[in-house]
């Protein structure tokens, strides 16, 4: 008699394995003769070729590491962040101690775990003890990690701090997590050093050592990566010239007789979180292998060697218009950089961009990371990536490449005189200008910006930056290093910008900018150029008429003439084109010279021909969309 156990199927032996050339001859013959290499193969802006499929096969995989130990690719602890999960930072919106203190208290009693707010706006040194202690009233302070962003007044709040401490008889050696000094924040962002670097080192050293005396679980120094992402820059760039700063912080902080393990477990990296969802998740693995091992080049031990991080949802993908999407963008972010393995992480509200976010967008930023723990339950997987032969494969070229540019910054004699070169800035620069032209193309997608924009949405009022830069409060002074800054940058910007000038005409003419789409022939032969024609149209809320076809050239311009419209789109078929296109423009143009008219389609070898009988632009999936729409704008005087 057969048992149960006999009949279980063994799938491995019952079918025959594939193998990656069975897979790919399957590919090729589904392309039909388009090339494999063109079609499948992917290039990221760090000319990183993405496979369409990875195998165990792939040689670059290293499956070897274990969470725990050199070069922490996998994680610091062995045991990841399981039963620990991350710290939640969440900023208060307002300034004055009385509104920091109701938020602290509001988050701390819905699921925030950090004390945390921003002092860039605020001289520290104005604040009387009494503001401390409006502050932390009725808080535990000293129960949970601290994250002060507070890049150039690291000492007054530390001095601050032990002031109350010392009133409220607390330990300071309880104290974790971060006082944000940042030697580098005002440079990069304002391009003038705050004070002349050797005092923001001197500083520095003063907060290590007297991290060391009185709070050794305190990190002090924060190395803040988000510059390079929010000014459009790439994930290599991010990571190179990251480490390539804090390098310089090293080195600076050895010169002052502080050694390298007491240095690096007090700093704090800062990355910014974007939308890839996996090269995420390989940046923050590779940050931690290439940090690993500098410090153990600098003879760093193995606590040294270990990177902490904090993550940060990025503003690059961030949209004004259509705002409510960016609640989805900083969901798959966090739930990168978790994966990723950060150790605190701020999700920032959807509407930050351009208000103060209100109670509703901070409690729904909060949540996220409830859900992502509590339901979710990410805090309880170790490495939850590991072993993914895409993941693993990133996380090698990320680093590899990284340690590269870092290389070549350390050529040039080490960040600040790349800084001062314009070499770093020129580099980010470059990145963000490819990415805007793929914007323009639609190679790169932002939903509800350059593509499905929301027609009828009502503009929100932007103009709100607090979220964004803090007030600039660096002075021109001797020895002051000044640098081109880096620009903070958002991608959609442009097709806002489009957009509003459009609403501000809207509300200025007392009617909308709108198109008039001539389609041309039955709703088979005009209709799919008709509908890409009108989204097109509406990435700069451009409005548009959508008529039934008509047959008739004479009488479809005539219909196009009565529409008054400032703007005209011919839409049919590349095989039609040839009769419609001169007996359409030769009457129209009788009798209205303005009004721009385009064609739906690229027809390549009409070109030159349809440009010479009157048609003005093409509209076509190969177009840059905003060059287009910002010709429009300004060919009928919208901007």
């Amino acid at each position: 008699m057969t048992t149960k156990a006999e009949k279980k199927l063994n799938l491995l032996a019952d079918f025959t394995p594939s193998t990656p050339e069975a897979w790919r001859d399957a590919a090729e013959k589904l392309l039909k003769g388009r090339p494999f290499e063109k079609v499948m193969l992917t290039r990221t802006y760090d000319n990183i070729t993405l496979q369409p499929i990875y195998h165990l096969e792939n040689p670059s995989v290293t499956l070897e590491e274990y969470p725990g130990f050199f070069p922490f690719t996998r994680g610091a602890k062995a045991s990841g962040n399981s039963g620990i999960g991350w710290d939640i930072v969440q900023m208060p919106v307002a300034g004055n101690p009385a509104q920091i203190n109701a938020s602290l208290k509001d988050g701390l009693k819905n699921g925030q775990n950090t004390i945390a707010f921003d002092l860039k706006n605020v001289v520290v040194d104005d604040w009387q003890k009494k503001d401390w202690a409006q502050v932390f009233k009725d808080i535990q302070w000293q129960n949970n990690p601290l994250f002060l962003d507070c890049p150039n007044q690291g000492v007054a709040v530390a001095g601050a701090l032990e002031t109350l401490a010392k009133k409220q008889k607390i330990d300071l050696s309880n104290l974790s997590g971060l006082i944000g000094n940042d030697p580098c924040y005002h440079l990069l962002t304002y391009g003038r050093s705050i004070r002349p670097l050797p005092r923001l080192y001197d500083e520095t050293a003063h907060l290590i050592r007297w991290s060391l005396d009185k709070a050794p679980a305190l990190q002090v120094l924060r190395v803040n990566g988000e510059h390079y992402h929010n000014a459009g820059g790439s994930v290599v760039q991010e990571l190179a010239f990251t480490v390539s700063s804090a390098v310089s912080h090293l080195r600076a902080l050895l010169d002052l007789g502080i050694t390298i393990n007491e240095i690096a477990p007090r700093i704090r990296f800062s990355f910014a979180l974007g939308g890839d969802f996996f090269t995420q998740i390989a940046k923050l693995r590779a940050a931690r292998r290439i940090w690993a091992q500098i410090v153990a080049a600098f003879d760093g031990d193995e606590n040294s060697q270990q990177m902490r991080i904090h993550a940060r949802t990025g503003f690059w993908n961030k949209t004004v218009t259509d705002p409510y999407v960016n609640m989805l963008r900083t969901t798959t972010e966090a739930f990168s950089g978790i994966v990723g393995g950060c150790n605190s992480l701020q999700i920032d509200a959807f509407d930050a961009l351009f208000r103060e976010p209100d109670a509703l967008s901070q409690r729904i930023a909060r949540n996220l990371h409830e859900i992502l723990k509590t339901e979710t339950h990410l805090d309880k997987v170790i490495d939850p990536a590991g072993g993914s032969t895409f993941v693993e494969t990133m996380t090698d070229d990320l680093a590899e490449e990284a340690w590269q540019l870092f290389q070549d910054v350390e050529a040039q004699g080490g960040f600040f005189k790349a800084l001062e070169t314009n070499f770093i800035q020129e580099t980010v620069a470059a990145t963000a200008a490819e990415k805007k032209q793929n914007l323009g193309k639609r190679k790169d997608l932002l939903i509800g910006s350059n593509i499905y924009p929301n027609p009828n949405e009502i503009l929100p009022q932007a103009g709100n930056s607090k979220q964004l830069r803090a007030a600039n409060t660096s002075k021109n002074g001797a020895n002051h290093l000044a640098v081109k800054p880096l620009p903070l940058e958002r991608g959609a910007a442009m097709f806002e910008a489009l957009r509003y000038k459009t609403s501000d005409w809207e509300k200025n003419n007392g009617s909308a900018l709108t198109a008039y789409l001539a389609n041309a022939g039955p709703l088979k032969q005009h209709k799919a150029r008709a509908d890409f024609s009108a989204g097109f149209l509406q990435v700069a809320g451009i409005k548009t008429v959508y008529p039934s076809g008509e047959n008739d050239p004479a009488l479809l311009a005539k219909a196009a003439l009565e529409s008054q419209a400032a703007v005209v789109v011919l839409c049919s078929t590349d095989d039609s084109y040839p009769e419609i296109v001169p007996a359409f423009m030769k009457e129209f143009r009788a009798k209205n010279s303005e009004s721009m008219v385009l064609l739906a389609g690229y027809p390549k070898d009409k070109i030159d021909e349809f440009r010479s009988q009157g048609i003005d632009d093409f509209i076509h999936i190969r177009a840059n969309v905003y060059e287009v729409l910002a010709e429009i704008l300004k060919r009928t005087g919208v901007m």
